[in-house]
């Protein structure tokens, strides 16, 4: 099926009034995202896996003014234009080719659940381009090998997403010294650090309001509580 035919389907009575559309798996490309423009009661749209590369255009779906979800995740992006007038609340960018050099996000200010999990390829995190999530709930930056951070205020930059609730940072490089920038995530309830390089003493001091902490297969001897005792 040719791109313009999917866009008179779109269009007919029915189609116009799909909120859910998974189009996964399939041998599609980038140009399918201008065909979706008629959709104008769509909510969620999965894109995982459909053989979009290099730089995408989301030009074609800001007409989507109900769209809350959408996931592109296990493709070959790496770079994406005119995302502005998109009112994501859900965003899946897990297993692309980004990094920091292309990770704008700032046109997607209404964002309160980013995936980015297997994706950044750099050892270093540009921790500003969070700044602007200030909705921002669910924060998933999952085997990208961060070590640390690139800017002098690091992952204090963090702490002002002051309605994050869960932050996963599992399979990555980061050692004791990030607990204290978490500090102030003052609604943080659940934190996953496996398989990072925590080793010896770890003070968890600050961390008051986690209801889930998992920070297995590091080398951890011991914790220091709030309280200064083992």
């Amino acid at each position: 099926m040719v791109y313009n035919e999917i866009d008179q389907l779109v269009t007919r009575k029915g189609l116009s009034n799909l909120k859910v559309i998974n189009l996964s798996h399939n041998n599609l490309s980038n140009d399918i995202l201008s065909s979706l423009g008629g959709l104008s009661a769509l909510k969620s749209l999965y894109l995982e896996d459909i053989e979009l590369n290099e730089t995408v255009d989301f030009k074609g779906l800001c007409s989507l003014k109900n769209l809350e979800e959408l996931c592109m995740d296990l493709n070959k992006i790496d770079k994406f234009v005119n995302s502005k007038g998109l009112k994501l609340g859900g965003y899946d960018l897990s297993s692309n080719n980004l990094n920091n050099r292309f990770l704008s996000l700032a046109d997607l200010p209404s964002l309160k659940s980013l995936y980015l999990r297997v994706n950044l390829g750099e050892w270093y995190l540009n921790a500003s381009l969070f700044s602007p999530f200030q909705q921002l709930q669910s924060l998933n930056l999952r085997g990208n090998n961060i070590a640390g951070c690139i800017e002098n205020e690091g992952f204090e930059r963090l702490s002002r997403l002051s309605n994050l609730k869960e932050l996963n940072l599992n399979v990555n490089n980061f050692n004791n010294s990030i607990l204290s920038s978490l500090v102030g995530l003052s609604s943080l309830k659940y934190l996953y650090l496996y398989e990072n390089r925590f080793k010896g003493a770890v003070n968890i001091e600050g961390l008051h309001s986690l209801k889930k902490l998992d920070m297995s297969s590091n080398k951890i001897e011991y914790f220091v509580s709030p309280k200064g005792n083992k």
